[in-house]
């Protein structure tokens, strides 16, 4: 939930994105009303999904890129 609330909070840089935007992660999760008790575990599953979703990105961007050739 947390991850998908997030959805438009990308830094960007020349090639795509980059990272979450970090400072957008906790007024999203207070609207979300996840428990502090439960957020070390919301940020780690977040920089799981992060890091997935970054991969994916750019193997698609490099995929389109080499088609293009």
């Amino acid at each position: 939930m947390l991850f998908r609330a997030l959805y438009g909070q990308w830094r960007m840089g020349p090639g795509g994105p980059v990272a979450l935007d970090y400072l957008a992660i906790e007024p999203v999760a207070r609207l979300l009303r996840i428990k502090p008790a439960d957020a070390a575990a919301a940020f780690e599953a977040l920089q799981v999904m992060e890091g997935a979703a970054l991969t994916t990105i750019h193997e698609r961007a490099q995929r389109e890129l080499q088609s293009l050739r």
